[in-house]
């Protein structure tokens, strides 16, 4: 933890597979003031009775939560497709009948020089 430079506000991510011993550590290290996310692996929630035996007060256990790697994956895709598709597009131009990943829609691109650009439902 002391390597990690981990302090108050701050948001960490702790891949704990210790019963909770990392993410408790962490959680007393950020002391109520930031934010801790314990991933885990797999289906099943990992446990975290290090927590419990902290004896944490609410305010400062309420910082730590949990989620599995899998839906993190998930989130992470969900907000990563709009923004990969708006930088294809300022990087990479438009082509006709292109569809749009984030919306689904059909693209035409530009097909000479001085039209605009216009996207069909």
């Amino acid at each position: 933890v002391t390597m990690a430079n981990v302090g108050p506000h701050q948001q960490v991510l702790v891949m704990d597979m210790c019963a909770g011993l990392v993410a408790a550590a962490v959680t007393e290290r950020l002391g109520g003031m930031g934010e801790c996310c314990a991933v885990y692996a797999g289906q099943k929630e990992a446990s975290m009775d290090a927590l419990r035996f902290f004896n944490f007060t609410p305010e400062v256990k309420g910082a730590t939560t949990s989620v599995g790697l899998g839906k993190l994956e998930e989130a992470f895709l969900a907000a990563a497709v709009p923004v990969v598709d708006a930088k294809l597009r300022e990087t990479c131009g438009e082509a006709n009948g292109e569809v749009s990943p984030a919306t689904g829609e059909e693209v035409k691109g530009k097909e000479e020089e001085g039209e605009e650009k216009e996207t069909v439902a």
